[in-house]
């Protein structure tokens, strides 16, 4: 039965079929569950009453997609757990794209994008509390994959001008977006040049900063309020080496805090050290998976200088979500096509399906 089900979504119809009813269940379940609200849903309640430019440290945008909901099914959790799911499955949705970009097949991308449920910080914690933190994975899913899009070919207007508006919607979802982008940005421009220099991508980044605009004006207006949560990076003045010692330790904490699940499922199932050595040639990859694995290396030298930089000493692991969300989808890319035998498929299958039951039974 297991394998029947999982045989039906190898295409995207099917794969947005099951995850479609998945959150249409979690959905469900958050209703039928009522109860008091958490901190994030309890302030979006607060501050949806009324359409501002800017309202906390947090940009607006989740705020402004959750008014047009609250109105429309009033001011409880089947507004708030709606648009969460929606953007869950948003974020599905574009990873199993990435993971084809990045030269997985359909059965194995289902399965890359499946295995974000993995992730504590998608699987469990966006379920139960966050807001804000599920929309930058969102706006970072959708741009990697307008980015690896690029890299393969799709490069008109239209891309461009998405990209563009991607890069805005970002800069307006959380702050750790702009981290996210500058790698992403990096990245690509690193691995081909001419496709961050040309008029079009000129003109996408003039569409995102229009965009964005009105807050950022905003932003300068209210430092005071736009730079209040701070403290959180926990900042010492014990000494240089010592404040590098522990941001550093703090930034490996949070990389094995964020992906401990999937890395430790990962290496029982596909036993990575057995992998040949060297694998493909850098040049041989498919031109997502050379994206992702620059992404991964510039997204380390960034935030190991931001922390250098900002003096700060605590860095969460729930900051990583955009910047490290794709990880489930390079794993598993990485693995050679002959590597993926039927039996090592349907225990993966198995253990996905698994987790997908224990995450509603735990809320």
């Amino acid at each position: 039965m297991i394998e029947r089900l999982f045989r039906r979504f190898p295409n995207p119809a099917g794969l947005l079929l099951l995850l479609g009813g998945y959150f249409l269940l979690q959905w469900l379940l958050r209703i039928a569950l009522g109860g008091g609200f958490e901190m994030d849903e309890a302030e979006q309640l607060i501050l949806g009453q009324r359409l501002q430019v800017g309202y906390s440290p947090d940009p607006p945008l989740y705020t402004w997609l959750q008014i047009p909901l609250l109105r429309l099914f009033g001011n409880g959790v089947l507004a708030l757990s709606l648009l969460k799911n929606l953007l869950l499955f948003a974020t599905y949705t574009s990873s199993y794209f990435i993971a084809r970009h990045a030269g997985l097949g359909r059965d194995q991308a289902a399965l890359a994008a499946l295995s974000l449920i993995l992730l504590p910080g998608i699987g469990w914690e966006s379920q139960r509390d966050l807001t804000h933190s599920v929309l930058v994975t969102t706006l970072a899913s959708l741009t990697l994959w307008l980015a690896s899009a690029l890299l393969d070919g799709r490069r008109g207007w239209g891309q461009y001008l998405l990209l563009g508006v991607a890069l805005g919607c970002g800069i307006l979802s959380k702050w750790n977006y702009w981290l996210f982008a500058i790698a992403l940005l990096i990245s690509l421009g690193s691995l081909q040049p001419r496709l961050v220099l040309n008029r079009r991508f000129a003109v996408s980044l003039l569409l995102a900063a229009a965009i964005a605009a009105p807050f950022l004006l905003w932003m300068s207006g209210n430092l005071a309020v736009a730079t209040a949560t701070r403290y959180k990076l926990e900042t010492t003045d014990a000494g240089y080496w010592v404040h590098l010692g522990k941001g550093l330790y703090s930034l490996v904490k949070s990389y094995l805090e964020f992906a401990a699940p999937l890395l430790l499922i990962y290496l029982i199932l596909f036993r990575p050290w057995r992998l040949p050595r060297g694998g493909q040639a850098s040049e041989g990859r498919p031109p997502g998976l050379r994206l992702l694995l620059r992404l991964f290396w510039v997204v380390l030298g960034l935030l190991s200088l931001f922390l250098l930089v900002s003096g700060g000493t605590v860095f969460r692991s729930r900051w990583m979500l955009p910047m490290l969300s794709y990880l489930p989808i390079l794993l598993l890319a990485l693995v050679p096509a002959d590597r993926w035998r039927a039996p090592l498929v349907r225990r993966y299958q198995r253990l996905l399906l698994l987790v997908m039951v224990l995450i509603p039974v735990g809320l």
